[in-house]
């Protein structure tokens, strides 16, 4: 499909379309393009009549190729009714639980994430709803209106929504490659391509395929993250997951090992470690077999690394456990360092203590 941004609509056809934008197929968005008659062929045929007349069929082809360029990122403006975005902050944008600079931190926002505005107080500040987040955040660096909606357009990222009660993801493109995992109804997973009819769906750093036809395409911003200061773990866990929350935003590089301008999963881990005192090898392979192993994530602790593996078993993906079953990672899925529940798209197969107390 043909894609264009969608600036420059006037307001009455962006009514038009948001109406019709929940409906993801084709059918959907022909409806809404069909509501936009506004081309400059329509305007050109309007001036010269005759060739309207002289040439139907042509106009008619004109308009099919005109409805594949509707914009399907704009299902993301459906998910919001008084949007906002974050946006004027390098890294991250604290959320409190009160409105004023000194109340606790409760949680974090990104740049781009999207919010959905409860209220502005008319103090510089925002009530707001993000992920599993409710607290109050400078409204300085919160746009709405129509910035926000172009800002969302912009930056909203494609998923998939699960409709089967059990769908299989496989290792590559037909049923008749190998089943890796099962996901449920109503996951939400992000696409990082197509290939025919199967979306390659990228779950830590491999990618699995679903078919079209058991999930809906949609739209969304990333959400915040609630979080707190750690407490109850020894001041050496404590020390580097805040050592390494403050590189919150830095992107996502393959091989990447600076804190500051990108690193991957196990650049992470082991640069954060190192902040500590815990030297690890490089990757994620020989990672998991530093440290002390831990049975559950009943008995994981704030500081300890959990490892994912791809369909084969081989471990491509580390991160460090923050506590309230949230991870603290650099995610090529994701693109960035983040925050985010320990089972996003998949469960650990092995913990490890590598701090060793």
């Amino acid at each position: 499909m043909k894609r264009i941004v969608y600036y420059g609509l006037t307001a009455a056809m962006m009514a038009m379309l948001l109406s019709s934008c929940h409906k993801t197929s084709d059918e959907g968005l022909a409806e809404a393009a069909m509501r936009t008659s506004a081309s400059g062929e329509e305007t050109a045929a309007e001036q010269t009549k005759a060739d309207l007349v002289k040439d139907t069929e042509e106009e008619t082809e004109t308009e099919s190729e005109t409805e594949e360029w509707i914009d399907p990122r704009l299902d993301v403006l459906n998910h919001y009714q008084n949007l906002g975005v974050v946006r004027g902050v390098s890294d991250h944008l604290n959320v409190r639980d009160r409105p004023e600079m000194n109340g606790m931190i409760i949680g974090k926002l990104l740049p781009y994430n999207g919010v959905e505005i409860l209220e502005n107080l008319g103090t510089g500040w925002y009530h707001i709803h993000s992920g599993d987040l409710d607290g109050f955040v400078s409204g300085e660096y919160i746009a709405d209106g129509q910035e926000a909606a172009d800002l969302a357009v912009e930056h909203c990222r494609e998923f998939v929504s699960v409709q089967a009660e059990v769908l299989h993801v496989r290792t590559g493109p037909g049923t008749e490659y190998e089943i890796w995992l099962d996901i449920t109804s109503g996951e939400m997973q992000p696409v990082s391509g197509k290939e025919g009819e199967w979306y390659c769906l990228n779950i830590n750093n491999t990618i699995g395929y679903v078919h079209q036809d058991y999930v809906q395409e949609c739209y969304y911003l990333d959400s915040g993250f609630a979080w707190s200061p750690v407490a109850d773990v020894s001041p050496t866990r404590q020390s580097l997951i805040n050592y390494g929350m403050q590189f919150l935003g830095v992107p996502y590089v393959w091989g990447g090992n600076d804190l500051a301008s990108g690193v991957d999963c196990s650049g992470f881990t082991r640069g954060v470690m190192a902040s500590v005192g815990v030297y690890l090898p490089r990757t994620s392979r020989e990672q998991v077999n530093y440290g002390i192993p831990v049975a559950s994530m009943a008995e994981a602790r704030p500081g300890d690394l959990l490892f994912y593996a791809d369909a084969n078993g081989t471990i491509d993906h580390v991160v460090i456990y923050i506590g309230d079953n949230k991870i603290l990672q650099s995610a090529m899925s994701i693109g960035c360092v983040n925050v985010t529940h320990y089972n996003y798209n998949s469960y650990p197969v092995a913990i490890r203590n590598v701090v060793g107390d």
